[in-house]
This record gives structure tokens, C-alpha cells and sequence, in this order.
């Protein structure tokens, strides 16, 4: 950012930079980069800081008989202490050239990971610098950064639900499901090792296998089915007493937000495989599913403004990000 300092006869520019090692990180991790000052003619400064900031904006109204600034609901989650890079209470002269602070910043350990649901939700961080002078207003920069879903997730589980409701006790159908990894990104492919054992004396004629997003923001929620697959025959049907295995699979889209929970913001995933008996009646079973963003979308979002909490920077798309649109609806 290029700023300009008048002295006492003459123009003075300065050029303000922060350059970070990366541009992504995982929370709790120690960002590490350097703050530049570069100036044209000798300057006497005091000090050189830097902060790690976290923002939430949610919209809480689409109505627009409610006033714009009350329409979103903003949240500072976290606000680093100020890190001092350089102090001098009297001032240190330094001569025309270039100056260069490293610094090492720990996020914290519960920043939720950098998401822009549009019109809807957003999680945003930035790192800011400022140089401070002894009898000048002091100038400032930011520099956005991104935090993405930990690399470093448990392995997936194996989920096992049996169903009794309105069958006999003696008599359950049983389903056991087990993702092929702990994390996905758009595009991948979800593979899920399903075992369903029918006991009960109904036919299961069709499985709806869904990825289903559902997102909470205020005191607001979304809901809706991103993919869809509809296992028919020649699988089906399931007989009485007949065990099935197959591995069903689903596709992540391409546009869609990380797994995320932060202070105004829950946004989860999971695999709804719901069993479609003869009589009409149904059985759903949730497996829970971890989204992650993929570099290009961890990309976009470093070119959205930083800081900005209004409701024209929540609707703003991406850069190349299409609608985030589906099945289902709000609720």
C-alpha cells in the first residue's frame, strides 16, 4: 500500500507490504512472513506491528424494508495481541531504502476454516501491519490469508444402525457403512463399503444415497442436497433374510463450501443412504463427511476484499464461482 508522508519541506513516499511464507495455513499453525518499508527519503519511526484478524458475517435478513447495515451480522471471532516487530519510543531515523521485520504469528486453535457461502455466510482472516512515527499519523496494510480444513484428520469410521422401529424386535435390518478416506474436496469421488443385513420380513426396494449440506448462520439454517444417486435394480430388491454389500459412490460438487464450525457459523456435511422398503415406509442413515477447499478455491478467496462486513461483500461471488445452488431448500 503506497502511502505519503509530508516532512518539513518536502514529499516523502513510503511503501507499506506484507509478504507472507504461504498463503494457506491450518489453525493453530505459526504464520510466518515479513512486513517491508520501503522509503524514498529519510524517516524516523517508533515502532512496527503486526495482528493476526478473524471475522464472521452472517445475514440475518433478506428484507429489504430492513436498513442494509442490519441486515448482516458481523462477529470479530479473534484479534491476535499486537506483535511488535521494532519499538523506539524517541524514534529511530532510518535512511531512504528498504526495511525488512520477520515475524512468526500462532493462529489460534479453534480458527473454523475460510468459507464464502454467497449471501449467506462468510469466515475471513487478514494480517495487518502498521508503522507508527513519532509525530505523524501512523500508516497501516492488510494482507488476506486463508485457513483450510487440517490435512491431519482421524481415520474415517465404520458406522453401524439397526432398525427395529415398527418391525419386530427379533427381526431388524441392519446397515453398516464405512467411508474410503477421512476427507474430501470438490470433485472427489466418495466411496462408501455398505453391508445392509435384512432380517425383517419387508422388502427394501431402492436406496437414495445424498450428500446432504447443512448449514446453520445466525440464528438462520440451510439445507439442501448437493448429489444425488438412486441405487435401483438389478441390486434391488432385498429379500427377507438376505445380506447385501456393495460400495456406493457420489460425487463431491465442484462448487462447495468446507466443513466448517465457528462461532456464528456451523456448516456440515454427510452421506444420507436411506432405505426405501416395499410398504412405502423409509429408514435413513447419516454418515458424517468432511469437505475440504481445493487450491483453486483457497485462491479465489484471497481476492475477495478483506475486512469488509457489509452485505454487498457477502453476495459477492469468487472469481469464477458459479451458483451454489441444489436440491432442497431453506428452513
Amino acid at each position: 500500500m503506497l502511502k505519503k508522508i509530508f516532512g518539513d519541506n518536502t514529499k516523502t513516499q513510503v511503501v507499506l507490504q506484507i509478504r507472507l511464507d504461504a498463503d494457506t495455513w491450518e489453525a493453530d499453525a505459526m504464520v510466518t512472513g515479513n512486513v517491508m518499508f520501503r522509503r524514498s527519503a529519510p524517516v524516523k519511526i517508533s515502532a512496527v506491528r503486526i495482528r493476526v484478524v478473524g471475522y464472521e458475517v452472517v445475514q440475518v435478513s433478506d428484507n429489504y424494508n430492513v436498513p442494509e447495515a442490519k441486515r448482516t451480522k458481523s462477529k470479530l471471532v479473534f484479534d491476535t495481541n499486537p506483535l511488535v516487530l521494532f519499538q523506539e519510543k524517541k524514534g529511530a531515523k532510518l535512511d531512504a531504502g528498504e526495511s525488512t521485520y520477520p515475524f512468526n504469528v500462532r493462529l489460534p486453535p479453534t480458527a473454523a476454516p475460510t468459507l464464502h457461502h454467497v449471501g449467506k455466510a462468510r469466515i475471513s482472516y487478514e494480517i495487518r501491519a502498521e508503522v507508527a512515527f513519532p509525530s505523524k499519523p501512523s500508516i497501516d496494510t492488510t494482507c488476506a490469508m486463508c485457513v483450510a480444513v487440517p490435512t491431519a484428520a482421524a481415520p474415517p469410521a465404520r458406522i453401524q444402525e439397526k432398525k427395529t422401529f415398527m418391525l419386530h424386535p427379533k427381526s431388524p435390518v441392519t446397515l453398516s457403512v464405512k467411508a474410503d478416506r477421512a476427507v474430501y474436496k470438490p470433485r472427489d469421488v466418495i466411496l462408501l463399503d455398505t453391508l445392509i443385513h435384512n432380517q425383517s420380513f419387508k422388502e427394501v426396494v431402492q436406496i437414495t444415497l445424498v450428500l446432504d449440506e447443512k448449514l446453520k448462520y445466525g440464528g438462520n439454517k440451510h439445507h439442501v442436497s448437493r448429489s444425488t444417486s438412486i441405487i435401483e435394480k438389478p441390486h434391488m430388491p432385498i429379500q427377507q433374510n438376505e445380506k447385501f454389500e456393495e460400495v456406493f459412490s457420489i460425487t463431491v460438487p465442484e462448487e462447495i463450501q468446507p466443513t466448517a464450525k465457528g462461532s456464528l457459523i456451523d456448516l456440515s456435511y454427510r452421506c444420507l443412504i436411506t432405505l426405501h422398503f416395499a410398504d412405502g415406509s423409509d429408514w435413513p442413515v447419516r454418515y458424517p463427511i468432511i469437505i475440504a477447499q481445493d487450491p483453486q478455491q483457497l485462491e479465489a478467496l484471497l481476492h475477495l476484499p478483506t475486512g469488509d462486513t457489509s452485505e454487498q461483500a457477502l453476495a459477492t461471488r469468487c472469481p469464477g464461482q458459479a451458483g451454489e445452488g441444489g436440491e432442497g431448500g431453506g428452513g
